[in-house]
């Protein structure tokens, strides 16, 4: 830190400055030791924000070293994660509907035929999710 403008090397006051966090999250990036809900709480903080570890640590003024260790603790760190699916343009059906579909979660692909029964299936992409 500079002692005559009080900025970090590679800083400017002119650079505009990071949304700021929530106030909870505030609360426990000041903390110098995490419990596990804290650190809990900024993995899901990070997560959603849509950043990589660094970027996020970056813009947090955060150890990436202490959240990538919290992560690993916590095997947070390859936690499954949900993306919006948006339907551009309506598919029109075809004359013969197959009897099954294909799901691929990462490198796996799980045949669903026509009939499974929801819970079942549910159940069986909840695993292959958490394994791939």
């Amino acid at each position: 830190m500079h002692l005559s403008t009080g900025l970090r090397p590679g800083h400017d006051r002119r650079m505009p400055k990071p949304s700021a966090p929530t106030s909870k999250l505030s609360t426990i990036l000041a903390k110098r030791r995490w419990r596990q809900p804290d650190a809990t709480e900024v993995i899901t903080f990070w997560r959603g924000s849509g950043l990589g570890l660094e970027p996020f640590c970056e813009r947090h003024d955060l150890d990436a070293q202490r959240l990538a260790r919290w992560a690993k603790r916590l095997d947070l760190a390859d936690a499954p994660t949900f993306a919006e699916v948006v339907v551009v343009e309506p598919v029109e059906p075809v004359e013969e509907p197959s009897s099954s579909i294909v799901v691929e979660l990462g490198a796996a692909r799980v045949l669903v035929e026509r009939d499974i029964d929801e819970a079942h299936l549910a159940r069986v992409l909840r695993v292959v999710g958490a394994v791939c």
